[in-house]
């Protein structure tokens, strides 16, 4: 097994489990799976480095924008759970 055949299936084997994880509503990560699929395309047709870094560079720039955008939300989202918690204990305190 060549290396190139290695990491095509390695990218084609990440494809699958990314498809899963994704939300396919979401234009970003649609995004995402076609710079992947444009990965995959540039192993399969031959010695087009070149085209594949290109893809690739695209891939993990739209990763980071999607893991960034996802990371807000999550933080977000334990800001509020704080703010609900210390609400509760405020109104526990008031009802003494």
């Amino acid at each position: 097994m060549t290396d190139e055949y290695a990491d095509l299936s390695r990218i084609k084997h990440l494809e699958e489990e990314i498809i899963l994880t994704v939300n396919p509503t979401e234009e970003d990560h649609k995004a995402l799976l076609e710079q992947i699929r444009t990965m995959i395309i540039a192993l399969e047709n031959g010695p087009r480095k070149q085209d594949f870094l290109a893809a690739k560079d695209k891939t993990r720039k739209l990763a980071q924008t999607i893991l960034k955008t996802e990371w807000d939300r999550v933080r977000g989202w334990r800001s509020l759970r704080k703010l609900w918690r210390r609400l509760k204990e405020i109104w526990k305190r008031l009802d003494h």
